[in-house]
């Protein structure tokens, strides 16, 4: 975790930020309707989930470790985000730094199945 951390203060040194947290997913779980098939539920691997929450210029966003456009670009603080564009979806941290993400996505052969993924795991100041 210590290169990561170098890696990412690194990789945000090019612009000015008051705080930033990065948010590694440890456990998550999926839900899956439409497309004429049964709901469905299980477990997600979340393995490769790492956000970096971050405040740029005195607006937070949350991105996805590695890209550059926001995950969550509608943050009301450090604590709770959601997406301007209005789709499915709301990022929250409790104050111990335990978050909690939700998110709709579309998959299947069509894209006619609509999946909601809820995501926890821990934010580490950077």
């Amino acid at each position: 975790m210590n290169r990561l951390t170098v890696f990412l203060i690194i990789m945000l040194s090019g612009t000015a930020h008051a705080e930033s947290y990065l948010c590694v997913a440890e456990a998550g779980a999926a839900v899956a309707h439409g497309g004429g098939k049964p709901i469905t539920a299980g477990l997600a691997d979340v393995s490769d989930e790492k956000f970096v929450l971050t405040n740029e210029s005195g607006r937070w966003l949350l991105k996805k470790l590695g890209q550059e456009d926001p995950y969550f670009d509608e943050c009301v603080s450090s604590h709770a985000c959601e997406y301007s564009a209005g789709y499915g979806g709301f990022f929250t941290r409790d104050t111990d730094g335990v978050f909690t993400l939700t998110a709709m996505s579309w998959s299947g052969d069509k894209k006619d199945q609509i999946v909601t993924f809820v995501e926890k795991g821990r934010c580490s100041k950077i």
